[in-house]
């Protein structure tokens, strides 16, 4: 009795296998055209075997999704059923293009409050992009588009920077606050600054006094205060995403002072 009910079952799969020959389902799909776009896609084309199909489309939450062009990032997992009972389990993962990200600036600062000879200058940018549109507000000369990553004759002030790619898929909106090179007396070609490694590196050089450095938030609250020795001191402090004014005291009051931003 055994033996027959092993046949048996063994036929019954054979059967099945045989019943299931052909049912195919292959996935089409399309990644997201933006990062957080809702516009991916995933299709199932099924063939042979039994009609009418069911079609199951879920996403990591086990939620049960629209087949079309309405899909985010992330994995989906598909089920084919054919009339037969034949089934086929396939998934596939779905992926954000790079977003697009300032990674450096350089600036040429204003001679003064009331001349415009300052620039911008965006250095490294990453992200998904063959072509890259630099939108400046304001923008003296209307170079905004195509490769214009440098902003001339700007003036003491915030520039706002959006970028955005050949398909679309832009920035949110970067302010850029740029102040005068006043020399407030003769001590102000002592001082300098730099980007490293996303940190803010103040450079002094041959210093005949003590001075403090202050740095304020664009809200004017202090948030760092540290003092300055006679000889050359690099103090690197990580801040990010804001910009910061930072001001360099003696005795006699302000001898440096800048506006700048750090990005991440």
């Amino acid at each position: 009795m055994k033996v027959l009910s092993v046949l048996f079952l063994c036929f019954n799969i054979l059967l099945a296998n045989a019943q299931c020959e052909g049912f195919e389902a292959p996935i089409t799909f399309t990644h997201p055209t933006c990062p957080g776009f809702h516009d991916g896609s995933v299709h199932l084309m099924p063939t042979g075997g039994a009609t009418p199909y069911e079609v199951i489309v879920k996403n990591s939450m086990d939620e049960i999704m629209t087949e079309g062009f309405v899909l985010e990032a992330g994995w989906y997992y598909t089920s084919v059923t054919d009339d037969l009972g034949c089934e086929i389990l396939d998934s596939v993962e779905l992926i954000d293009p790079i977003e697009i990200e300032v990674e450096s600036i350089s600036y040429v600062l204003p001679s003064d409050g009331e001349t415009c000879d300052g620039e911008i200058s965006i250095e490294s940018v990453t992200g998904d992009f063959d072509i890259l549109y630099y939108f400046w507000s304001p923008d003296p000369h209307g170079i905004s588009g195509e490769g214009a990553n440098t902003l001339s004759d700007v003036c003491e002030g915030v520039y706002n920077l959006t970028l955005s790619n050949e398909i679309g898929c832009s920035t949110d909106e970067l302010p850029i606050s740029i102040g005068p090179l006043t020399s407030f007396n003769e001590h102000a070609n002592q001082f300098n600054y730099r980007v490293e490694q996303n940190n803010l590196v103040i450079e002094c050089f041959y210093l005949n006094a003590n001075y403090n450095l202050l740095i304020a938030g664009i809200d004017g609250k202090l948030i760092h205060q540290s003092r300055i020795l006679k000889e050359s001191t690099n103090i690197s402090l990580p801040f990010y995403n804001q910009i910061y004014s930072v001001s360099i005291i003696n005795d006699n009051g302000i001898v440096w002072k800048r506006n700048i931003i750090l990005l991440d």
